[in-house]
């Protein structure tokens, strides 16, 4: 019956979840969840924690690389942002949005490392972790199709155990 209920909210079936029970079974906005079960909104946010995991450390690698000078490329980006913009952030490898905003606006520092697919992956996903940002709510469609969407661009990377943990998520136990 749950998953009638949930092809029915995605409007079409899709055979991945007919065969198994995805970890988020209360549609988000629900008042009363199971104890221990995860709203589309936590899902997505861990799954964002283990997309920055897996990306930061190919990010790091590859704009290092096309820094050069021994430089800490992120002070580079910081100091770029403040005469182009007058703002200051705190960046981290430990932030998803950010190393999503890295993979878009330097996508140089990435040729010949992603296809102009993985590339998308990567631009889809900075709108997701904006809506997550302003409290936007997700729908099991749309927590479905980040995670698949985060599932691939971490395989494209070559970060396997985090692509692994997003598709637990996605899939369910």
């Amino acid at each position: 019956a749950f998953l009638d209920v949930l092809v029915g909210l995605a409007g079409n079936s899709r055979p991945a979840l007919a065969r198994s029970r995805p970890a988020w079974p209360v549609a988000e906005g629900s008042q009363q969840r199971e104890p221990g079960v995860m709203s589309n909104r936590d899902v997505i946010s861990r799954g964002l924690e283990l997309l920055a995991d897996g990306l930061g450390p190919f990010v790091d690698s590859r704009m290092t690389a096309a820094v050069g000078g021994g430089r800490d490329w992120i002070s580079v980006l910081d100091a770029r942002d403040w005469s182009r913009h007058g703002t200051r952030h705190s960046n981290s490898l430990s932030d998803a949005r950010f190393l999503l905003r890295v993979l878009t606006e330097q996508w140089r520092a990435f040729n010949g490392q992603l296809s102009r697919a993985e590339q998308s992956y990567a631009s889809e996903l900075r709108d997701t972790g904006n809506r997550w940002a302003h409290g936007e709510a997700f729908s099991a469609d749309d927590t479905y199709r980040a995670l698949d969407t985060m599932d691939r661009l971490l395989t494209a990377v070559g970060a396997a155990e985090q692509a692994a943990a997003i598709r637990s998520l996605r899939l369910g136990p």
